[in-house]
């Protein structure tokens, strides 16, 4: 067992809003992401790094990532901004939002261009669930925005899209949740 395995998913308990875990809040069922997350993460979670989130939800995942990650850098594209105000959601310094639209690729590189980050170590799809976005998402950040050695995720979908990429160094799918990583050059 890893050192870290298991404080990711105690920490989704604290935060209502967040499914990534293996309960909710609530005590219903989550996705139990947080198994995958840990064993990716629990070598990265002291380094100072930049995490991207697509989709804002209640900020609660934003929250959590800042709480695991004390060194980090955590971003946030979502296309519905009014949700900041909805949700109460408490402003945290080392959380930054900014409005995109995964259908369109244009907004997604204008909203990473105003964040001034060259690249992200981490990045999270968690926003539509739609297909076409994914992959629009998908080929206008992977490339460009991953850093090399970089991790990208893709949330609450099927695992039936086909990724493709030359920089793809492994690709994993579990459940409805895809990890793949980029080839470290």
């Amino acid at each position: 067992m890893k050192e870290n395995t298991g404080i990711l998913s105690d920490m989704c308990k604290k935060y209502p809003l967040t499914d990534k875990g293996p309960v909710k809040a609530d005590g219903t069922p989550g996705h139990n992401y947080t198994e995958t997350y840990e064993s990716n993460f629990h070598d990265l979670r002291d380094k100072d790094l930049k995490l991207l989130e697509i989709g804002f939800g209640g900020g609660d995942s934003l929250k959590l990532w800042a709480e695991y990650f004390k060194n980090a850098e955590i971003y946030c594209i979502d296309n519905n901004l009014s949700r900041i105000g909805e949700y109460g959601y408490i402003d945290d310094p080392r959380i930054k939002i900014f409005y995109g639209d995964q259908s369109r690729p244009e907004s997604l590189e204008s909203a990473c261009e105003l964040m001034g980050v060259k690249q992200f170590d981490i990045i999270i799809d968690d926003g539509s669930h739609i297909e076409d976005h994914i992959l629009k998402t998908f080929h206008t950040l992977f490339e460009k925005y991953l850093s090399p050695g970089g991790i990208y995720f893709v949330e609450d979908f099927l695992n039936t899209i086909s990724f493709e990429s030359e920089s793809i160094s492994e690709i994993t799918y579990k459940e409805e949740l895809t990890t793949i990583k980029k080839i470290n050059k």
